[in-house]
């Protein structure tokens, strides 16, 4: 059964904003640039029923990754048990030795093969030290392109982050002590690739914010723990029903079931120029991730959104304002349809709400600004998101 969109807008205000494409080390682990992928799980568990109406959705990978993850929580509590802390086999050293005179790129392949062998001490080892590596060759490598070894890095980044950070934070004396190797090995053994002596500065560079991490985790150790210790929680307790659904929409798919042309529109026209929102082209913002189709998040702001049939919208609006603290109703405009919104003031910025039909569809809209106490106007709107918010009608 899904969850209530209540529980769904509740636990969203934790995700409203993530790091950079290239996602610094320290930011993704401090607590207000927190990517907190376990929580846009329970977002997952809310929207992938619309997800189903779309034929080019690829629910075997989907699948796949999210029993992978499974697995390796249960390899987690397995380890834990048996008080195994950093233990790595001997053929990764041997392995990392070949990989120090390579390009970065085959760190994180290695890491995916170790994470494929459920092995996630090694590839988080080979994933840290190779982030080490990577920053430091892009930082200093005169011929860098951010087309090129820029985006690469954000890829692979974030093809392994989500598995092997879900891992880690089951037990945080382990994830230290993988941090501590990953540092020690590239403090102590030269990248043969490209060497520390073109650059001793920026080599150095990143070790020391892996160390600022660990000072962190050492310092923060139990309320670390304890908070995602509940993180996980909450991911196992919606993890067998969201695989339940996504098994469900695989054989929808195969039937030929669901045709909703907006939705399909918005989870397949998305590419580094633009995407799709109700049907329209709008360009696609910078310096930002679409996590998934319908959500957007950017350092400063985010925006997420999701079709339901028009039938159900009041009862999708009493649940989700239910959920804010003292909101506000004012009129506004999407897409130049008039509309009634709803905000509030949150711990660091503020949460705009709609619930409305646009365009003949249902739409969910939650809009998260920080470092903003209300909006009065469109000047106090992230461009991105005044392509399609208006607090005024354009004429």
């Amino acid at each position: 059964m899904l969850i209530s969109v209540a529980t769904w807008r509740r636990d969203l205000t934790r995700i409203r904003v993530i790091a950079k494409r290239d996602a610094q080390i320290y930011d993704h682990l401090t607590d207000k640039m927190s990517i907190l992928k376990i929580a846009l799980m329970v977002f997952l568990l809310f929207s992938i029923k619309s997800m189903g109406q779309n034929s080019q959705f690829d629910y075997g990978s989907m699948a796949a990754e999210l029993l992978r993850n499974k697995k390796l929580i249960e390899y987690a509590d397995s380890t834990n048990k048996l008080g195994e802390i950093g233990i790595l086999s001997n053929d990764v050293f041997k392995i990392i030795e070949t990989l120090d005179t390579q390009h970065p790129v085959g760190f994180f392949q290695k890491a995916g093969a170790y994470l494929e062998l459920l092995q996630p001490n090694e590839a988080s080892f080979l994933y840290y030290t190779g982030y080490l590596r990577y920053k430091y060759y892009n930082s200093v490598n005169p011929q860098y392109q951010i087309g090129n070894d820029g985006a690469l890095f954000a890829s692979l980044m974030a093809a392994l982050q989500e598995p092997l950070t879900l891992y880690l934070r089951a037990n945080v004396d382990n994830y230290i002590e993988i941090l501590k190797k990953s540092s020690d090995w590239h403090l102590n053994h030269d990248y043969g690739f490209f060497s520390r002596d073109k650059n001793q500065e920026k080599y150095l560079e990143e070790t020391n914010k892996i160390k600022s991490l660990i000072s962190d985790l050492e310092t923060n150790k139990s309320r670390r723990q304890l908070e995602w210790s509940a993180e996980q929680k909450v991911y196992l307790n919606n993890l067998d029903s969201i695989i339940g659904q996504v098994d469900k929409n695989s054989s929808n798919k195969k039937s030929g079931v669901g045709d909703n042309k907006m939705i399909q529109q918005d989870m397949t026209y998305i590419n580094s120029d633009s995407l799709m929102f109700c049907g329209e082209k709008i360009k696609s913002p910078k310096d930002c991730q679409m996590v998934m189709p319908g959500m957007v998040n950017c350092r400063t702001f985010a925006m997420v959104w999701n079709y339901e049939p028009v039938k159900d919208i009041d009862r999708h609006k009493k649940e989700g304002l239910a959920q804010l603290k003292k909101p506000m109703k004012f009129r506004c405009y999407i897409l130049g349809t008039k509309v009634t919104a709803y905000q509030a003031k949150l711990e660091d910025g503020v949460e705009i709400q709609v619930y409305e039909v646009v365009k003949g569809q249902g739409l969910l809209l939650s809009i998260y600004i920080l470092n903003k106490d209300k909006v009065t106007a469109d000047n106090d709107i992230p461009e991105f998101i005044g392509q399609v918010f208006k607090m005024k009608k354009i004429k």
